[in-house]
């Protein structure tokens, strides 16, 4: 973990989570990794600058800012990602399967492919929180929707940020999974 000078500022790990749009547990892994500093407490919690907060966040790595680079991401870059990501086609049929996503779930890249995600890869998504409304903005042809939702079938349950997103230009559809 990186330590950083006070001064200014200090967020709580969630306070930063609501900035960059993603869940706790991604904040806490990019301090780990080295993308975003930390200071810890005399308690052991940490605490992150303000500005560099805003600044990660003005770099475009935060989960607001990823669906619309998913369509001219390579393979590889969109399994560098900190987030699991599912493209699918018009039906829900798995095209891309991130290997970060076959890490969250459990599931294997093989097993994943060419399924229908929401009712053979994630049937607890087969609902109307998360299947309508893909549906409906695949239907629509625009589709960009946040949901807090938890994920249940291959693991404990899970709290999540769901993104679906649909890229009009392309009309390609993307999921992704950010566990809280």
């Amino acid at each position: 973990m990186t330590h950083v000078k006070t001064g200014g500022r200090l967020l709580t790990t969630r306070e930063a989570a609501e900035i960059l749009g993603v869940g706790p547990t991604t904040v806490k892994r990019w301090s780990d990794e080295g993308k975003l500093p930390a200071l810890k407490t005399a308690g052991g919690h940490r605490r992150y600058r303000e500005t560099d907060v805003l600044t990660m966040r003005h770099r475009g790595d935060s989960l607001d800012d990823i669906p619309a680079r998913l369509p001219k991401m390579t393979p590889k870059e969109l399994d560098s990602l900190s987030v699991g990501v599912v493209q699918v086609d018009d039906e829900g049929c798995v095209l891309f399967y991130s290997r970060r996503e076959s890490e969250f779930s459990g599931v294997p890249l093989e097993q994943a492919r060419g399924k229908n995600f929401f009712t053979e890869v994630a049937p607890c998504t087969n609902n109307r929180l998360v299947y309508e409304p893909f549906r409906e903005g695949v239907a629509r042809d625009h589709l960009d929707l946040s949901i807090e939702y938890t994920l249940s079938v291959y693991m404990s349950p899970t709290d999540v940020h769901l993104r679906l997103y649909r890229d009009s230009e392309t009309r390609t559809n993307w999921i992704v999974i950010d566990p809280e």
